[in-house]
């Protein structure tokens, strides 16, 4: 291939990489925002003497835990992306050069 092929390659690889580090940053922050959710209706739940109010929060607090972990292996599984994209990046470079 010429110099201009992997410079295209270089560039979109580029673009990939930035776009699955932009991805990761949402993932991280829907999963911090998740696990502040949990605990705040687990802290609902503690404050509350009424059962079925206690068992509304812990369920609440279940299912932002579930969001907070799926969101958590989303951003892993970007991460791992940005990395094959990092290692595309600098053989095309080593290729150019």
């Amino acid at each position: 291939m010429s110099a201009d092929q992997y410079r295209r390659q270089l560039k979109q690889k580029r673009k990939q990489r930035f776009e699955a580090e932009r991805k990761v940053g949402g993932f991280r922050s829907e999963e911090s925002k998740k696990r502040a959710d949990a605990d705040k209706a687990r802290l609902a739940a503690s404050k509350t003497k009424s059962p079925s109010t206690f068992k509304s929060k812990m369920s609440e607090a279940e299912r932002a835990m579930k969001a907070a972990e799926k969101a958590g292996k989303d951003a892993s599984q970007w991460q791992n992306k940005v990395t094959q994209y990092s290692n595309d990046e600098i053989s095309l470079s080593e290729k150019i050069t």
